[in-house]
């Protein structure tokens, strides 16, 4: 068994409520991850049966955490409207 763990500031909590919506298993059962939150930061930690796993599951997390950015990005500099009207 392979063991990671990600952990990445989250003040607000917006990375948490997005993991809430994704499957927690992947693969087949070869891989699971759990999202907590800890003082401030989100925790990903991913447990897998293999190297390929592994990398997918972290690849996936990842990617989340890099649209989250992005995103947060664009709003921050004024190039997305907040929605607000």
């Amino acid at each position: 068994m392979l063991k990671a763990e990600i952990r990445v500031a989250d003040k607000e909590g917006h990375l948490y409520e997005l993991f809430g919506f994704e499957q927690k298993e992947m693969l087949g059962g070869r891989v699971r991850y759990d999202v907590t939150r800890e003082s401030g930061d989100l925790v990903v930690s991913v447990q897998a049966e293999d190297s390929v796993a592994l990398r997918s599951a972290l690849n996936t997390v990842t990617k989340i955490i890099t649209v989250y950015e992005k995103a947060r990005s664009s709003v921050e500099n004024g190039q997305v409207n907040r929605g607000e009207n």
